[in-house]
């Protein structure tokens, strides 16, 4: 189960488990007094767009959009604004790109340089 402020995707193997994983989430809601908005509701499905990725039963890719900003950024990322705006874009293709926290951990410490070191 994935959640992101208000939107949740709950993924299953086949359509018993996803059964049994919607009672399961129904219930949990339920219990907790939360109120499901049915109008933005899309149940068993084979293909979705959820937060500019798009997941199928064969694959999850970024959406066209997400890929064309990390392409048309700038080679050189000369400012620590402009370095923020990146990593916020890379995010999104976090959960598909293997290992893909290792190298945002190189930028991130970048983020951390004071202004007279490296962001002049």
């Amino acid at each position: 189960m994935f959640v992101y402020i208000d939107d949740i995707l709950i993924a299953s193997k086949n359509m018993k488990d996803h059964i049994k994983h919607l009672e399961i989430f129904s219930d949990a809601c339920h219990r907790e007094g939360l109120v499901l908005s049915e109008k933005k509701a899309t149940i068993a499905v084979n293909k979705i767009e959820f937060l500019e990725i798009l997941i199928d039963e064969t694959c999850i890719e970024l959406h066209d959009p997400i890929v064309e900003k990390i392409r048309n950024f700038p080679n050189v990322l000369k400012d620590k604004k402009l370095l923020q705006r990146f990593l916020g874009v890379v995010n999104f293709a976090g959960i598909i790109i293997k290992d893909l926290a290792k190298y945002r951990k190189d930028f991130r410490s970048l983020l951390k340089e004071t202004e007279s070191s490296k962001w002049k």
